[in-house]
Order: structure tokens, then C-alpha cells, then sequence
């Protein structure tokens, strides 16, 4: 991959990013009780589950929700009681 340039530069970015949002991402998921609707023609992972993972993390009055589109496809949803 290093003899790529722009992959390893991609590889650095993605790296950089992960680094900034470490703590975060071991905290433990905050507990919510949304439901996935997928929207678009391709709706499932290979496991059958909705094609976009979400999870909410919480720290203090801080939030982030996570939005990940787990195929390599383009999709759209719609997070009902998300407000």
C-alpha cells in the first residue's frame, strides 16, 4: 500500500480520524430505542441486518452518533425517533 500514494495518504487520514475519535469510540454505547427504515432498493448487509449500523455514545451532556453504511453500495434511511 505504501508504494501507492494516494492509498497511503488515505490510509493516514483515516488513521489521524480514528486517533481523534478513540475515546469515544470505546465508550459504551448509550441506550436508545430507535428503529432502522431503509429507504432505498438495497436494504440489508450480508448478515441480513439494515445495511446502515448506528449506535449512540454519550459522555456528559456530550453526544455522537455513529452512522455507518456497512455495504459497498449507496443506500438511505430514515432513523425514526431520532430527534
Amino acid at each position: 500500500m505504501r508504494q501507492d500514494t494516494a492509498s497511503w495518504e488515505g490510509l493516514r487520514k483515516i488513521a489521524t480520524e480514528l486517533r481523534q475519535l478513540r475515546t469515544w469510540l470505546v465508550a459504551a454505547d448509550a441506550p436508545q430505542s430507535w428503529e432502522m427504515e431503509m429507504t432505498s432498493a438495497f436494504k440489508t448487509d450480508s448478515s441480513g441486518r439494515p445495511a446502515v449500523h448506528y449506535c449512540l455514545k454519550s459522555r456528559g451532556n456530550q453526544h455522537l452518533l455513529v452512522l455507518v453504511n456497512a455495504i459497498d453500495r449507496p443506500v438511505s434511511f430514515y432513523l425514526h425517533g431520532f430527534a
